[in-house]
């Protein structure tokens, strides 16, 4: 099995799962088990329902474009960065009250 930059489609796919849940997927498994999950299974990882249900279409298009199992098939870093996900997203700056409170510890 040859690997290339779809790898890094899918690892990118697993990080914004972690950033959406608060986890990684398979985070109560035992690591051997979830590394035999992610290499033989036929469905990808996905986010937890709650978080399915506050996300947008476009979000969820977007994971499903980072997660498709057959890397030829999966998306590519020109597609991901025309995606409307990424289109629509705020400038970074509008992050910056959130990334302080957290890191004042003014969030649960």
């Amino acid at each position: 099995l040859k690997y290339d930059k779809k790898v890094d489609i899918w690892s990118l796919g697993i990080l914004v799962i972690e950033m959406i849940d608060g986890s990684p997927p398979y985070i109560n498994e035992q690591p051997f088990r979830a590394m035999c999950k992610i290499a033989m299974q036929e469905e990808p990882p996905s986010i937890s329902p709650e978080s399915q249900a506050r996300i947008s279409n476009d979000a969820q298009n977007f994971l499903k474009r980072c997660l498709t199992i057959d890397p030829r098939q999966r998306a590519d870093t020109t597609e991901l960065l025309a995606h409307p996900f990424i289109k629509h997203a705020k400038p970074l700056e509008s992050l910056v009250p959130n990334i302080k409170a957290v890191c004042n510890n003014e969030v649960d």
